[in-house]
């Protein structure tokens, strides 16, 4: 093994900690405080969109107001898993308290995801406008592809589309074929 061979290997195993360290900084377990979108735990909802939202932590299995919620673990964890009592205490409800909940962009849960923002659904798009011709395009589009290759060739795209066409036409004719036959079978079945 020469003196290179030594040092390509050695370079190797420098990158591959590398970017094993790197994959490690980059999960869950590394990142900074802050959850904005609880996507490391569980999301309270409400029906009401005015109703200040919170972020439950994940081991509460769900952030509601739910029998157990008090007790996971076996732990006191009301303030945790409970979403009444973790809407209760934080910042929003609880200002004068420095130890109240702050929000979910300063902290992980449980934390506050704060007041719920009203769905205004968008204006009609022009894809459901002209749903109906989509079909259409596309199929033209097709044709106007296979028949631009090498024109005036034996096997230009004209010739293949003509044969795209014929077994089109035999799949459709089959296919009715065998809707006219199941149709007389039950009609006279």
């Amino acid at each position: 093994m020469t003196l290179t061979d030594v040092v390509g290997r050695k370079m190797l195993r420098v990158a591959i900690l590398a970017s094993v360290a790197s994959a490690l900084i980059n999960t869950v377990s590394f990142r900074g405080a802050g959850d904005p979108e609880c996507k490391l735990g569980h999301r309270s909802f409400s029906s009401d969109p005015a109703a200040l939202q919170v972020c439950c932590p994940k081991y509460c299995g769900k952030c509601d107001d739910w029998a157990g919620c008090g007790s996971v673990n076996e732990q006191d964890s009301q303030y945790a898993c409970c979403a009444a009592k973790v809407t209760e205490k934080t910042c929003e409800n609880n200002a004068e308290d420095p130890y109240c909940l702050q929000s979910c962009d300063k902290k992980s849960a449980p934390c506050s995801l704060g007041v719920g923002k009203e769905f205004v659904a968008p204006e009609e798009t022009t894809a459901s406008e002209d749903c109906g011709n989509a079909v259409g395009d596309f199929k033209a589009e097709c044709e106007a592809s296979v028949k631009s290759v090498a024109p005036g060739s034996e096997h230009s795209g004209e010739s293949q589309w003509k044969g795209v066409a014929e077994r089109a036409a035999a799949a459709s004719n089959a296919d009715n074929a065998k809707q006219a036959k199941l149709y007389d079978a039950q009609a006279h079945g």
